[in-house]
């Protein structure tokens, strides 16, 4: 007949205490990595998002000054543009 050996008495879903004690320096890097990476990729959609109305105003040939779109060759705004 074969033996087989029973769990450890303290796993780590049912040890009780704050879930990071069982973190080693591995574990700790990764989280950190992994927490600056996020970080990063959500600061450079919040700039993408910053200067998306500069970029397109310009694309499109209009200049955007203190809160207003205007023609860059001074003609009028239709109700379309507008928007």
């Amino acid at each position: 007949m074969m033996h087989v050996d029973q769990p450890a008495e303290t796993s780590p879903l049912s040890a009780s205490g704050p879930w990071y004690e069982g973190l080693n320096r591995y574990h700790l890097f990764v989280f950190v990595v992994a927490a600056l990476g996020w970080l990063f990729d959500c600061m450079d959609q919040r700039i993408f998002m910053i200067s998306r109305q500069a970029a397109l105003t310009e694309l499109l040939g209009y200049k955007f000054q203190d809160g207003q779109v205007a023609r860059l060759d001074g003609g009028a705004l239709t109700d379309a543009q507008r928007l």
